[in-house]
């Protein structure tokens, strides 16, 4: 019975054996699996940081966009109010180059100013006798004839 305790016994140690021959592989398999698993994390762990980066970029591309939208919009708005202004200002100019041209209209023609002019030449006004020399010429005819 001796042999039949010592094969029960072999057994049972190759049983302890099986275990821990089991037991190095399962410790084997779990540090495969855990060094598979930080692969994993740290892989994970990459991805979100660059998915944060580009998060980041996005963020700060429509923050930009926005403003520089803001931007132009005012920039817009300021340009229209200029070109308003500058409307105006050419209405106000339409208006007084058109009284200039009806002032213009209304004034004297070069031909007629030479007309003019040859009459006051024809005329020489220069030499016509105010009415003051008239009288006097008179007084002084009447003082001759009465004399």
């Amino acid at each position: 019975m001796g042999a039949l305790f010592s094969k029960s016994g072999n057994s049972e140690k190759n049983k302890r054996d099986g275990k821990s021959l089991r037991s190095s592989q399962d410790i084997v398999k779990e540090r495969e699996m855990a060094g598979s698993l930080n692969l994993v994390n740290t892989r994970l762990t990459l991805l979100e940081d660059r998915y944060n980066t580009v998060r980041e970029q996005i963020n700060f591309g429509e923050k930009t966009l926005i403003d520089n939208r803001n931007n132009i919009n005012q920039k817009i708005k300021v340009l229209d109010s200029e070109m308003n202004d500058l409307n105006n200002e050419m209405k106000d100019l339409r208006e007084k180059v058109q009284s200039l041209q009806e002032e213009i209209g209304r004034s004297a023609k070069e031909e007629e100013l030479r007309v003019i002019d040859k009459y006051l030449d024809l005329w020489e006004p220069l030499e016509f006798v105010t009415r003051e020399e008239v009288k006097k010429a008179f007084v002084k005819l009447k003082k001759g004839a009465e004399e």
